[in-house]
């Protein structure tokens, strides 16, 4: 999977502060903005997250299940860092994270 939509999404909310804040307040309309696929588009849809840096952490949690190249289903819960449905156990979200990492550099640059 090449995640060009993530890679997408997180750069236009790191530069632009209105679509970052739809992302994290009204994500569907947010993410009707940009081009998805539909792995892309469910698992961010699922996220509930109060600011963009826990919405970048969650993400995060996704992208590192999808790279494992498993079907990622339908249930999973991106929220605690479990994923019943493959029944691993919870992922710690790595501080150097590329996610987590760009939201990051994008805060020390303010």
């Amino acid at each position: 999977m090449s995640f060009e939509g993530v890679q997408l999404v997180i750069g236009l909310a790191l530069t632009d502060q209105r679509f970052r804040d739809l992302l994290v307040d009204k994500r569907k309309e947010a993410l009707a903005q940009v081009s998805l696929s539909k792995e892309e588009s469910q698992a961010m849809m699922q996220i509930t997250a109060g600011s963009f840096r826990e919405f970048c952490q969650k993400l995060d949690r996704w992208v590192e299940v999808a790279n494992r190249r498993q079907p990622v289903p339908a249930g999973a819960d991106w929220d605690t860092g479990y994923d019943s449905a493959l029944a691993v156990a919870p992922m710690r979200v790595r501080p150097a994270s590329s996610v987590s990492r760009m939201h990051e550099v994008a805060q020390s640059r303010r």
